[in-house]
């Protein structure tokens, strides 16, 4: 389900941070930071094939650990 539905620019997407590539979640595709928050841009074909939706949760996790620790650019 969706709790909010938003519009951004091309201009706002980051690339995806080092540390999700490394845990393997080749669906995420990008970043969006946006009042305090991290948004996750998702490949939803890549998403919702095989057991990506488990991975999605540790993408997640990974974020929320790590947000004060990243700068801008890195949270990409």
């Amino acid at each position: 389900g969706a709790s909010e539905v938003i519009r951004v620019s091309d201009d706002s997407i980051e690339p995806v941070p080092d540390l999700i590539s490394e845990t393997g979640a080749g669906y995420v595709e990008g970043v969006i930071s946006l009042k305090g928050r991290f948004i996750t841009l998702i490949n939803l074909q890549r998403a919702l094939s095989g057991e990506i939706l488990s991975e999605l949760d540790e993408v997640m996790t990974v974020l929320s650990s790590r947000r004060e620790q990243l700068t801008p650019a890195q949270a990409s």
